[in-house]
């Protein structure tokens, strides 16, 4: 098993990053304390009024697909969904930790 990171931007509907950011810090709140999560950082983007950027790394990919065993975190993800009008996401390779 590798190290596993994710860099995420989410960009919400106009006037909703607050309310977005709320659902990504519970997210976040839950998802730190699971096996094999290293970081997960949740960040606003300053030259984007409504995006939002979260850096995940993780142990591995497997302990990052077992997060979405959590309790709550699919009713958390649904409302990232409707405060979302669009996401991009890479994959990274962690090189140190």
């Amino acid at each position: 098993m590798y190290p596993y990171g994710l860099a995420s931007k989410v960009n919400a509907h106009p006037g909703k990053r607050e309310d977005l950011l709320q659902v990504l810090v519970e997210i976040s709140r839950l998802v730190f304390h699971a096996e094999g999560c290293q970081s997960y950082v949740v960040s606003t983007l300053v030259a984007e009024a409504d995006a939002v950027f979260i850096t995940e790394y993780w142990a591995s990919q497997e302990a990052q697909r077992s997060a979405f065993a959590l309790p709550g975190i699919f009713e958390l993800i649904n409302d990232c969904q409707t405060l979302s009008i669009g996401f991009e996401q890479v994959e990274l390779q962690p090189l140190n930790s």
